[in-house]
């Protein structure tokens, strides 16, 4: 089920609930992949961490950093790398 987020000046009319076209899907598609592949491209003083199955097929956690890139199996070492380098920058 999709979620509408709808400002509340506005009256929900039918063509608000209605499916979309093919034609919107793709275009909402290619919005999306698009807006992330900016985002990767973006220099981010901010880590970026996601989930991914390795060859193997075990979920590993990545994490990408600047220069630093690491492959982690457990969310506990994400949280603890996460701890280690916030408490870094607040010193």
């Amino acid at each position: 089920m999709q979620h509408l987020l709808i400002p509340s000046s506005r009256r929900i009319i039918a063509a608000d609930l209605a499916p979309l076209s093919r034609g919107q899907k793709l275009a909402r598609i290619a919005h999306n992949a698009l807006n992330a592949l900016v985002a990767w491209l973006t220099p981010s003083d901010e880590p970026r961490i996601w989930r991914r199955r390795d060859p193997s097929g075990r979920w590993v956690w990545e994490i990408r950093h600047g220069q630093e890139q690491l492959t982690l199996s457990e969310e506990n070492h994400v949280r603890q790398w996460v701890e280690r380098h916030y408490y870094h920058l607040r010193r």
